[in-house]
């Protein structure tokens, strides 16, 4: 939703709790967001690409009220966004949501995951398609449309650009809809706008606010519109227990949204763009479905919102893969593993290319690799060459990338990634909890029975968090023996064993390598 409040919705806070918005505290897009998160299948692919971390998505996406001006991170904010990118109407296949959402997923794809660019594109994504969902923002025109009318004496406007009168909330006077003559709403939107502004899509819904006689138009106008209205609503509507059951019954039939479709990323294509295009079809969908049953969507709000909180988990999940792919040896001779991470499911005809300085040296593809499976390519690269290794594939019900890569020079050997690790569990342990003061960042951690520490890791929102560093991943502050932190970062694999450490040293950066649990290698910089 696009900033409809105004003087007369501030004088509601106390009572009303605010609607589809992302206002503080009601902040419906986060909850939203958050929900999507928490409840996405943990199938390994945020070992191969992970996401921002769940709060620092969330801080870019709220509004705050200070001296009745909205501020924030969010895309509701002032010149944050235009109209436009919080709508779509499928008939006339115009509006900004798609490529808004677009955008921000390719953004997603590109930036690294701890960034801040990376977490306001996740937010700012999330945002733009969860509005595809309120039926008030599959449709409306182009701004210039409704100035042209205006000039042009025009005030009828067709269902296909308005929607159906139903969204009026009631029977429509003269001028705000009946007999869909919408001169009203378009005298006050040219009254209260200019050409060129944000404000650059006309919504007939978000400039019909009326007084107590119901016909008088009188400001403030969105935040009594039909519009304002149904997202004033919708929080206070919503219970948290009632929500519970719509998802549950809406999981019956699919964990991600059955709109979306997996595509395998053609030969020489940039996965990146391949994608981008795939989600900005998915907003597209999104839109068509909720223009099609927007009676159910206007009428039922469990039913929007859960939809938008799968359709959001969706595109998380697209932005990500459980192939993995990894060198392996060095030199000549090289090894080239593929896994298929996903628990679940098979990855479908999974092809290899190989590129050597830019041209196409083999492409081969095998039969399909089983959940949790390993394919072993072996590999003869002869002399100082630029490699490429690329893998498509196809999983039929997880949304995924259905692609990965890595790029490495033939006589440099790469760095194997870690296996996803934990700080081990000493026996007799017991796990504890420190909360910090904003509450939403918990310490983590094992006290040994004679009271030492073991071993920390931090928590944010409902996900258990490792530091990356460097592209691989490490526990935040593993203790020693004696209870002493003393610089060390100390990696594990699953059973415990030491991976390897980093420890600073009288200014020098130490590392030391482990295979098996015994040490191999170490490094002075």
């Amino acid at each position: 939703m696009k900033k409809f409040i105004t003087i007369c919705a501030i004088a509601l806070i106390p009572t009303m709790a605010f609607g589809w918005s992302s206002i503080e505290p009601y902040n419906t897009h986060n909850e939203i967001t958050s929900f999507a998160l928490f409840v996405m299948p943990k199938d390994n692919a945020r070992r191969v690409k992970p996401l921002p971390n769940v709060n620092r998505i969330l801080n870019f996406d709220y509004v705050k009220i200070d001296n009745y001006k909205l501020t924030g991170t969010g895309p509701d904010v002032g010149t944050n966004s235009k109209y436009s990118e919080h709508y779509y109407n499928p008939y006339l296949d115009m509006g900004g949501a798609p490529d808004a959402v677009a955008k921000n997923f390719h953004i997603l794809l590109t930036a690294d995951p701890n960034s801040d660019k990376a977490a306001k594109a996740a937010a700012y994504a999330a945002h733009f398609l969860a509005d595809m969902h309120v039926p008030f923002h599959v449709f409306g025109m182009p701004s210039k449309w409704a100035f042209d009318g205006y000039r042009q004496g025009k005030n009828r406007i067709k269902p296909e650009i308005t929607g159906p009168l139903f969204l009026y909330g009631g029977s429509p006077p003269y001028n705000f809809g009946r007999d869909n003559n919408f001169m009203g709403a378009i005298q006050n939107f040219v009254r209260l706008n200019t050409k060129g502004s944000d404000v650059d899509w006309f919504d007939a819904w978000y400039w019909n606010g009326v007084g107590k006689d119901a016909i008088v138009p009188q400001e403030p106008l969105t935040a009594t519109s039909s519009h304002g209205w149904w997202e004033f609503s919708f929080q206070s509507e919503i219970a948290d227990e009632q929500l519970k059951k719509a998802w549950d019954q809406i999981r019956k039939n699919s964990k991600f949204d059955p709109g979306w479709v997996n595509e395998l990323v053609p030969a020489g294509a940039d996965y990146r763009k391949f994608a981008k295009g795939r989600i900005k079809q998915f907003t597209k969908d999104c839109a068509m479905e909720t223009s099609k049953g927007v009676k159910t969507y206007h009428r039922d709000k469990y039913y929007s919102m859960v939809r938008a909180i799968r359709a959001v988990m969706t595109m998380f999940r697209a932005s990500q893969t459980t192939i993995h792919l990894q060198k392996r040896d060095k030199g000549d001779h090289l090894k080239y593993v593929v896994t298929n991470l996903n628990p679940e499911e098979s990855l479908l005809d999974p092809t290899v290319r190989v590129y050597t300085n830019g041209k196409l040296a083999a492409e081969k593809k095998y039969d399909d690799i089983a959940a949790k499976a390993s394919l072993v390519i072996d590999s003869k690269v002869e002399g100082d060459k630029k490699i490429v290794v690329e893998v498509s594939g196809m999983y039929m019900d997880t949304p995924d990338l259905c692609y990965n890569r890595i790029e490495f020079t033939s006589t440099e050997p790469q760095d194997q990634e870690l296996s996803e690790h934990t700080c081990p569990i000493p026996q007799g342990a017991k796990e504890k909890w420190s909360t910090w003061v904003d509450g939403i960042s918990p310490e983590h951690y094992y006290v040994v029975p004679d009271g030492r520490v073991k071993g920390a890791t931090k928590k944010a929102g409902p996900h258990k968090i490792y530091y990356s560093k460097g592209g691989q991943l490490h526990v935040d502050a593993c203790y020693d023996e004696n209870g002493k932190e003393n610089g060390w970062r100390t990696v594990y694999d699953r059973k415990g064993n030491i991976r390897g450490q980093v420890q600073y040293q009288h200014g020098a950066l130490i590392y030391v390598r482990y295979e098996k649990g015994k040490r191999v290698d170490r490094r002075v910089k």
